[in-house]
């Protein structure tokens, strides 16, 4: 599971089904409790963008559901201000 990262292009929520799902395989004789820490601190380590993963650590989540949305809450800022700071050829 460490080597499982998150993918260029792969959104946020095929990345944390796949996390899921993966953890749910590699720990099934663990309590769901488990299975949901180990999810949550994969989920993390392997987000693609390290001003995203930072904020989510920072934001002390307590589950995989919770660090989902709140790396989705993130990220569209910063796609904006992205897609702001590099304006397409059709602007100009």
């Amino acid at each position: 599971m460490k080597t499982r990262l998150q993918k260029t292009g792969e959104s946020l929520q095929k990345y944390a089904s796949e996390v899921e799902r993966l953890a749910n395989l590699a720990f099934s004789e663990h309590p769901a409790t488990v299975r949901e820490v180990i999810s949550l601190q994969y989920f993390v380590d392997g987000l693609k963008e390290g001003e995203i993963q930072r904020a989510v650590r920072m934001a002390d989540v307590q589950d995989l559901k919770s660090a989902l949305l709140n790396a989705q809450n993130l990220r569209s800022p910063l796609k904006l201000v992205a897609e702001t700071a590099n304006p397409s050829d059709e602007l100009q």
